[in-house]
């Protein structure tokens, strides 16, 4: 991809996030037309664009934005009711300085004020429709997204950075899957016409495929997601499969036709492969290789589905790495993410490769095991702690602890995903208060 592609690629996702955060404000048409404006400028950006409109018509914004969140505000606070006396805020202490990690400061001056709290507004707003992007997903990257656009993001070199690295990852996995997704529509888009040029000689008994066929190569041209195109590509196989059949029937006149229907079966194999890996790759998370939370969601759904219908044994458990957050802002977020890579890699070495570890969100993760009862369920949750007490972690030659606190169950009849989940979590919870590096079973 040249410069000049990957420009427009960036400019088209700014003007998605500017979309996206219209829908934020479904009661000021206001508001969301200075997004869609916003969204315009971002699409159609040239040189000749005139930033002080541009800078005019966001500060605009930002003030109906500020009177609406002011409003959402006094009307909150008029539904309280505190007991005796003004409501208490939590007190939040400052962030613990990130050791051993040099920092760069900003030093501004009066000039550059205006400019850094227009660079902030921007970097906010981005940030807010970067993470509505995210579909939902709650993890260290949403995290630091809410941040900025608070305005609470900490400048330091190690966060810019770490930062900066997740930035890249999640819009090159966007760009990719558009890629691959107009990929997919021009095979899909070329087999198709070969198809229905080839059927054009037979026939009128098949006149009825080569009229289904032409249809497909209008669905292709009007589908907008890689599920469409699998869709299609299911659909296809299916019709493939007819043609060949009623070929058979009609001799050597169509033997030439039939090899070429098998070589295109055999690319239309190939490609769904691809699309295969595609979604693997999708759904994993990029850090630790572990299962991502949007795979959760569906494969939760699925096993509840199946429990319900064929009652097998089947436990879950949710875990997460104690004093983790204290452990993060000690050594640095690029040691963090070393130890959850390692707590992840050791997790892997006790399970079976039927079962499913999925990262939940920043240091917390989910174990889903198939066919499997209460006892045995405890055994390994007993097993995958004792693996990661003892393994020896070290930093700059200095050993350091790190221990996992899990919460174990089974699904239980009338069970959704979000009562398995809360269970467990109430379980997870209870090994912290027990004091952390144990694990509690919930039995109901």
């Amino acid at each position: 991809m040249n410069e000049q592609e990957f420009t427009h690629q960036l400019r088209m996702l700014l003007s998605s996030s500017y979309s996206c955060l219209r829908t934020l404000f479904p009661e000021r048409k206001d508001i969301q037309e200075g997004f869609a404006e916003l969204a315009r400028f971002a699409r159609d950006a040239e040189s000749s664009v005139n930033a002080e409109q541009v800078k005019a018509s966001f500060r605009s914004l930002l003030v109906k934005i500020d009177e609406y969140d002011l409003q959402k505000k006094a009307e909150e606070a008029s539904k309280q009711k505190p007991k005796g006396g003004a409501i208490e805020t939590a007190h939040i202490p400052e962030d613990v300085s990130v050791q051993n990690l040099p920092t760069r400061d900003y030093p501004l001056t009066d000039a550059d004020t205006d400019a850094l709290k227009f660079s902030q507004e921007i970097n906010a707003s981005f940030a807010r429709g970067t993470r509505h992007l995210c579909e939902g997903e709650e993890d260290g990257f949403t995290e630091s997204l809410k941040n900025v656009e608070k305005k609470q993001f900490k400048l330091t070199q190690s966060n810019v950075q770490h930062l900066v690295q997740q930035l890249k990852s999640f819009y090159l996995a966007k760009l990719n899957e558009g890629k691959q997704l107009d990929k997919e529509k021009d095979e899909l888009h070329s087999l198709i016409e070969a198809f229905t040029n080839t059927l054009a000689a037979f026939s009128t008994q098949n006149n009825t495929y080569s009229a289904g066929l032409k249809n497909f190569i209008v669905k292709v041209k009007e589908s907008n997601s890689i599920q469409d195109i699998a869709k299609m590509k299911e659909l296809l196989l299916k019709e493939t499969a007819m043609i060949a059949e009623e070929s058979e029937k009609m001799g050597t006149r169509i033997k030439d036709a039939e090899g070429k229907l098998s070589k295109a079966k055999k690319r239309i194999v190939k490609l769904q492969e691809e699309l295969n890996k595609v979604r693997e790759e999708s759904s994993i998370d990029p850090l630790t290789k572990a299962l991502n939370r949007g795979y959760f969601n569906r494969k939760m759904k699925e096993a509840v589905s199946a429990y319900k219908r064929y009652k097998d044994k089947t436990a879950f458990m949710m875990f997460d790495i104690d004093h983790f957050k204290k452990f993060n802002d000690t050594y640095g977020h690029q040691v963090g993410d070393k130890v959850l890579e390692i707590v992840v890699s050791l997790i892997k070495s006790k399970i079976r490769e039927s079962d499913f570890l999925f990262r939940y969100g920043g240091e917390e993760f989910a174990l889903l095991l198939p066919k499997t009862s209460m006892k045995d369920a405890e055994r390994l949750a007993e097993e995958v702690r004792f693996v990661v007490e003892r393994h020896q972690f070290k930093y700059k030659g200095e050993p350091v602890s790190v221990t996992i606190s899990i919460g174990v169950g089974c699904f239980l009849e009338g069970d959704s995903v979000e009562s398995i989940v809360e269970r467990c979590d109430k379980a997870l919870y209870g090994a912290k208060e027990a004091g952390r590096n144990c694990v509690i079973a919930a039995y109901s």
